[in-house]
């Protein structure tokens, strides 16, 4: 006579966390390197015009042998057409650049979306030597609103500003200065979309409030918030793409039966 012994597992799931990085090229708005010319490096390719006459020089480099020298005693700047891709209302994004100043005008653009005449105010990017940087936008085109960082932006040397939107609600929106990231916070994923075209060294559709100093790897983001936290600000060119990683679980079932002994 047989007789049978075993013991039963259960059915069971075990569960493994996938991570993938995917480059990304799309989320990349505007890339300007001013390493070997005065283009935008995006897969956008918008077309720069420029006002005056910037150069390239070899006089102050942040990373390879170039950046762009911006002179406002001459109006020097660059316009690049309005497209929707500079539309930042209701979504994360990135501004983030390079600056070295020369000489201490007051306020200074570095980079603008926005025109003082009718309600075509979006945003202004604004540097002032001794009195550090601010952040200008505005919800309905017309009414300013701005925060500003409490870290001052020093001459002569080569300073890391970057203003990111991460989701909404309060402190969403912040102020990066060489990586540290700034008291003064708000929300703006109200940021008004305007036809303004944008302007890096002035304001205003140009002529106002002139960038003087140097200017390099300017970069604006939509769809991404690259920095939520303090960080170690670039040592090398950022370029025309970003790694987003993500991670996915994968859940599979196991089925046991008993396992039997014929004795």
């Amino acid at each position: 006579m047989s007789r049978f012994y075993g013991d039963f597992d259960p059915a069971s799931t075990a569960s493994t966390t996938v991570t993938a990085t995917v480059v990304d090229s799309t989320s990349i708005s505007l890339y300007m390197p001013f390493e070997n010319d005065m283009n935008d490096h995006s897969i956008h390719s918008h077309t720069v015009s420029t006002a005056g006459t910037p150069e390239l020089t070899s006089a102050q480099a942040k990373f390879g042998s170039n950046s762009v020298r911006l002179d406002s005693s001459t109006g020097e700047y660059f316009t690049i057409p309005h497209n929707s891709v500079f539309d930042l209302n209701g979504t994360d994004f990135t501004i983030e650049m390079f600056v070295y100043f020369l000489g201490s005008e007051g306020q200074q653009a570095a980079v603008s979306k926005w025109t003082g005449s009718g309600n075509n105010k979006s945003f202004i990017l604004m540097t002032q030597t001794g009195a550090g940087a601010y952040f200008y936008w505005t919800e309905n085109g017309s009414t300013n609103q701005n925060i500003q960082a409490n870290d001052l932006i020093p001459t002569e040397q080569w300073t890391h500003i970057a203003v990111t939107q991460t989701g909404t609600g309060a402190g969403s929106g912040r102020m990066y200065i060489n990586g540290s990231p700034q008291t003064d916070t708000d929300d703006f994923s109200g940021i008004y979309n305007t036809s303004s075209d944008v302007i890096v060294g002035s304001r205003d559709g140009g002529g106002t409030s002139l960038f003087n100093g140097f200017i390099e790897d300017l970069r604006i983001i939509k769809g991404v918030s690259l920095y939520t936290t303090a960080f170690t600000v670039p040592t090398t060119a950022v370029g025309n793409s970003i790694n987003i990683v993500s991670s996915t679980s994968d859940t599979r079932s196991h089925s046991h039966v008993w396992n039997y002994t014929d004795v």
